[in-house]
């Protein structure tokens, strides 16, 4: 009760909710929490709405639940080409999902729809607007439930607003909103996560979650009640954003000396670069160390990068539903770490356009046989 007490008072502020308990499920991370929702309120045939790229975990939740994908793809709209000829600057917020798009993708089947702000892989943050229009299409469709993953909340940056799909109006009481202490407080072990919504939302949750781990540690609990009191009465919070704000710079100027034009985060602690004009040699990024042998252009690229140039990214087509992967060509890159290891990253990057004109000259060669 001492954490469910702080999470109430907390998260009443943010959520503009009067939170009591009833309110607050404490789950084994927020992937249970994830997975709980799925059991919770979904049944066989049910369709469930993502925004593609999305966290590969959702896929497996919903997947156990029975229920069908359904991805509307955050589209990676560039503006037009500087004057001089160059590319501009990129930002997150230029992943966009049409609207007509979305649209469509509402039925009489769909039960819920995922939202994921700051998400993960690309660092998008939601705009007020963006939600709105999300919010307007689940209004007309009274059965659906919206899950809102929100675990990289307190990770934003430039002053862009975090805004709760909660708090838009009528909202409140057909949304979950799910997030945790692993990025916030960097103890992802801990596996300590919350859901928090209407009473009949996560009542129905505690059903599905007694069947699944059925309680958390408890010295792990009681330590983060103690911790969010703490947090209440200082500026912690803004130190992370300051701290995660240095680490993503350092990176996004290795990526721009790098001439690789970093697509650069709202939120969370990735960045992303477009990988569409990276042409490797057909001989290369083909060695792997983990056995998983995909053949598509991302992952190949991905090898490259870990293998030659010493700085490992995820491939995002892992983020894809099997029949869109090989329209992916992202690359995401990590910035959680310490600001030495990013310098050292940085340093490493350095020799991308040398070796890009090496892997140049052997496509040519190749190629030509």
């Amino acid at each position: 009760m001492s954490l469910v007490s702080a999470l109430c008072e907390f998260y009443s502020g943010p959520l503009e909710q009067q939170l009591a308990p009833a309110n607050i499920l404490v789950t084994a991370g927020a992937s249970e929490g994830l997975f709980a929702a799925g059991q919770a309120f979904l049944e066989e045939g049910d369709e469930v709405i993502l925004f593609e790229p999305f966290f590969d975990i959702y896929c497996g939740s919903l997947t156990f639940a029975g229920a069908k994908l359904v991805p509307v793809q955050l589209h990676l709209r560039k503006p037009a080409a500087n004057a001089d000829g160059s590319e501009p600057d990129l930002s997150s917020s230029m992943y966009q999902f049409d609207v007509a798009e979305l649209t469509a993708a509402f039925s009489d089947k769909t039960k819920m729809i995922w939202i994921n702000t700051p998400h993960n892989p690309t660092g998008k943050m939601f705009s007020r607007e963006e939600l709105e229009v999300i919010a307007e299409l689940v209004r007309k469709h009274p059965k659906c439930i919206v899950l809102s993953d929100e675990v990289y909340e307190w990770i934003t940056y430039d002053d862009t607003v975090h805004n709760r799909f909660a708090t838009l109006p009528g909202m409140w009481e057909r949304t979950v909103t799910v997030s945790s202490a692993a990025k916030t407080f960097s103890v992802t072990g801990w596996k300590i996560g919350w859901s928090i919504g209407p009473h009949n939302l996560v009542n129905a949750l505690s059903r599905a979650h007694e069947y699944i781990v059925y309680c958390v540690s408890t010295p792990h609990q009681e330590s983060l009640a103690r911790v969010l009191r703490a947090v209440m009465k200082n500026d912690y919070l803004q130190q992370l954003k300051l701290q995660y704000k240095r680490r993503r710079d350092i990176l996004v100027e290795g990526f721009r000396k790098a001439k690789l034009n970093p697509i650069v985060p709202q939120g969370a602690f990735y960045i992303t670069i477009d990988a569409s004009r990276i042409n490797i040699a057909p001989s290369e990024g083909l060695d792997t160390v983990t056995g998983i042998n995909m053949d598509w252009n991302d992952w190949k690229i991905a090898r490259w990068f870990t293998g030659t140039v010493g700085v490992t990214p995820i491939p995002c087509s892992a983020f894809y539903v099997p029949e869109h992967v090989k329209a992916a060509s992202i690359l995401r890159f990590a910035f959680c770490k310490t600001e030495e290891l990013l310098q050292q990253a940085v340093l490493k990057l350095a020799n991308v356009p040398h070796l890009l004109e090496e892997s140049q000259s052997k496509r040519k060669q190749e190629l030509s046989q």
